[in-house]
């Protein structure tokens, strides 16, 4: 199956039934992985998940059992709102300087779209996978000016690995976020990368990037299954 970048478009910064989002989400990730992505550009931030989907997806039409569908289930019923848009075109090339490929370690700690505050640019991609012992996990980070983000995952308990400039770059900056490498155990709940509220813009409107330039677009009251327009997005 094809995979696909889904905006979580209105998403609260948690669920509010955690218990049954953990359940739900292991249960999901039983059958499938998932890259769960958070952008940030200057004072706002977008969480995106990347998954793959079916052959009816592109055209709003989920087939029975498709994976995007069973976990918008679970989105909606967990959190407050949030719909799924189909970002066709991907993500925009941003002007990323360091790139740090992380695993968690035994101590390892979440974090959320409040750590990532430090940068002007920042994307992290986290994908989870089921391993034979429970859920894996590894992560990658971009970002530009600013303090390491080797240092910062590393203080959460992560171990962390600067990819060198040829490489790391080329890696942040797939239009559509693939399988991270090199993951290890995670042995606390599974969680979503989402937007805190304070970084997110007020009313409908939507920051989206064509060309190299900012602009804003209105952001239509969409089916679930409804594409994004097709510009590509930060």
């Amino acid at each position: 199956m094809e995979r696909l970048l889904w905006r979580l478009h209105n998403i609260s910064p948690a669920p509010h039934s955690p218990d049954r989002f953990d359940a739900g989400l292991r249960l999901h990730l039983e059958h499938t992985d998932l890259l769960t992505i958070l952008v940030q550009i200057g004072d706002q931030q977008q969480a995106y998940i990347s998954a793959a989907g079916c052959d009816g997806c592109g055209r709003g039409r989920h087939v029975p059992g498709c994976y995007v569908e069973l976990l918008l289930r679970l989105l909606t019923a967990t959190f407050e709102a949030v719909d799924l848009m189909l970002v066709p075109q991907g993500l925009a090339r941003r002007p990323y300087t360091q790139v740090v490929l992380a695993r968690p370690g035994k101590h390892g700690k979440p974090f959320d779209g409040a750590d990532l505050a430090s940068w002007d640019n920042a994307r992290v991609a986290m994908h989870w996978q089921r391993g034979v012992r429970g859920l894996k996990a590894a992560v990658v980070l971009a970002v530009g000016d600013g303090p390491d983000p080797a240092a910062f995952l590393r203080e959460r308990g992560w171990t962390a690995h600067l990819l060198p400039k040829g490489i790391g770059p080329r890696t942040a900056n797939s239009p559509i976020p693939r399988a991270v490498w090199f993951k290890s155990e995670w042995g606390s709940a599974p969680f979503l990368l989402t937007p805190q509220l304070r970084l997110v813009q007020s009313g409908r409107l939507q920051v989206e990037e064509e060309g190299g330039e900012v602009r804003e677009v209105r952001a239509p009251l969409t089916h679930p299954s409804v594409s994004a327009n097709t510009t590509v997005e930060g």
